[in-house]
């Protein structure tokens, strides 16, 4: 039902860069998998890159707690990546 919402929400949303957050923590909180949080991570590293300062900086989080789900699904080379780029955030 949340995800149904956001994806009826983007139409009208998708200028604003608070919706893009909030859609990737719900993706995140209520979906599983690979493909589901890869779709939240676009979201958020969306809101990371272009958001204001105060944005951006939710966003890292929400960015590398997603990175770190992501990297439990990738082999070990992949996965190291993922991990750094939690770190970093």
């Amino acid at each position: 039902l949340i995800y149904t919402i956001y994806e009826n929400l983007q139409s009208l949303l998708e200028n604003d860069l608070h919706y893009w957050l909030q859609r990737a923590k719900s993706i995140y909180r209520t979906q599983n998998g690979l493909e589901n949080y890869e779709e939240a991570y676009t979201y958020a590293k969306k809101a990371y890159i272009d958001g204001d300062d105060a944005l951006s900086t939710k966003a890292a989080l929400t960015t590398a707690l997603i990175s770190c789900a992501i990297a439990e699904y990738k082999q070990e080379k992949e996965k190291l990546g993922y991990y750094v780029e939690s770190v970093y955030l």
